[in-house]
């Protein structure tokens, strides 16, 4: 059966690097590394330029969700610019990060696995009040809804899952595709 957490469940978090805070929608420990985790969602509030935290051996997905967006800088040359909403990057966490935003706060979502327990795939959509959200999940699956009341919804593989959509909003969801099993 699924299960459904809302904002009661959610929890803030500071940045690793301390430049933030971040909203843990939610967070699997990582049973053998007491300071790590397996997999990671969560929605930051971006106020200011600077550093993304280092995270190695993690691969990470972003995308914004409001605001004007931010340009990231890596180290090693590339450039990206995160401007339009519900468009995911994937990038991995040991990559040396500059963020500037581009005009003003922004709220993005994150998602990060441990790169050796599974590999991740993000993909949103909008659906229109009344809409069904219908879903069988071949893999586990999460799904977030950006309604006025958000919701995440964990799906456990093989499992179908119904709910009618109470008003306009975006679905990100979030395949987790095991490397071992």
């Amino acid at each position: 059966m699924a299960n459904i957490f809302t904002s009661q469940h959610f929890q803030m978090m500071p940045w690793k690097n301390g430049g933030g805070s971040t909203l843990e929608l939610i967070k699997i420990p990582d049973p053998l590394q007491s300071d790590s985790f397996l997999l990671r969602l969560s929605i930051a509030y971006i106020q200011t330029d600077g550093p993304f935290s280092l995270f190695p051996g993690i691969d990470r997905c972003l995308m914004l969700l409001q605001g004007d967006g931010f340009d990231l800088n890596f180290t090693e040359g590339q450039e990206v610019t995160m401007n339009a909403p519900f468009v995911p990057f994937y990038f991995q966490g040991e990559k040396s990060i500059e963020c500037k935003l581009v005009q003003g706060a922004c709220y993005d979502f994150n998602v990060m696995v441990k790169r050796d327990w599974a590999a991740i795939h993000v993909r949103c959509y909008q659906l229109k009040k009344n809409d069904h959200y219908d879903r069988f999940s071949k893999p586990e699956c999460y799904v977030y809804l950006t309604q006025t009341t958000p919701l995440l919804i964990h799906i456990e593989r093989q499992e179908t899952f119904q709910y009618l959509i109470a008003e306009d909003c975006w679905v990100i969801e979030t395949e987790i595709h095991p490397k071992r099993e």
